[in-house]
C-alpha cells in the first residue's frame, strides 16, 4: 500500500516578536528564509511569510526591519506605536498572519529543546516544586492551533508527574 502524501500548505507565517534586537535579525530571518526555502524545496509549503513585528524599539531594530520588508516580498513589519511586552507582540503576531501555521520562533526553538538537559530539568532533578514551563505553553499554542505531538505531550506528563512528587515531597 503506498503512503498518501499531504497536500502542501498554501501558505507558512512565521512572526517574530523583536524589542531592540538590531544584533539579532538579519541572523533571524536569513534562518527562516533557509528553512522557507528548503520546506517549498520539499513541497510542504507553497508559500511563505515573515512578519516582524517591532515592539516600539528604541535602536534600530525597526529601521532594519523596513529595509528587509522593501527588498523582500516575504518580510511584512507591523510596528507598535508604544511596548506591549512579549504578549501583545504575540498577539499581534497571531492576528497578523494569515498563513496555514503560525509557528512563534522562540516557542518553536524551546520545543525542540525540550528532549535536552536544561536548567528547569535541573531544578525538576534537584526537588523544585515549581517551574518555569515552555514545555506547557508551547503545547497551548500548538492546541489552539489544532496541532498536537505526542513527544510534547509525553513531555509535558513528565514533567507534571515529577513536579507533584516534589510537591508531595515538599509538603511532607
Amino acid at each position: 500500500m503506498a503512503s498518501e502524501r499531504a497536500a502542501p500548505f498554501s501558505k507558512l507565517s512565521v512572526f517574530f516578536p523583536m524589542w531592540n534586537e538590531e544584533a539579532y535579525i538579519d541572523r533571524a530571518i536569513e534562518a527562516a528564509t533557509t528553512e522557507c526555502l528548503s520546506l517549498i524545496d520539499r513541497n510542504e509549503i507553497l508559500d511563505y511569510e515573515l512578519i516582524i513585528v517591532d515592539d516600539a524599539s528604541t535602536d534600530h531594530t525597526g529601521k532594519l526591519a523596513d529595509e528587509m520588508a522593501a527588498s523582500d516580498p516575504h518580510v511584512r513589519v507591523v510596528h507598535h506605536p508604544v511596548n506591549r511586552k512579549l504578549g501583545g507582540s504575540m498577539k499581534t503576531g497571531f492576528a497578523s498572519a494569515p498563513g496555514d501555521l503560525v509557528p512563534f520562533e522562540k516557542y518553536a526553538a524551546a520545543a525542540q529543546s525540550l528532549v535536552r538537559p536544561a536548567s528547569a530539568a535541573r531544578a525538576l532533578q534537584n526537588g523544585a516544586p515549581n517551574i518555569e514551563r515552555a514545555d506547557k505553553l508551547v503545547q497551548l499554542i500548538a492546541k489552539q492551533k489544532g496541532l498536537s505531538h505526542p513527544a510534547i505531550d509525553a513531555q509535558v506528563a513528565l514533567v507534571d508527574e515529577r513536579l507533584a512528587a516534589n510537591r508531595k515531597k515538599a509538603a511532607a
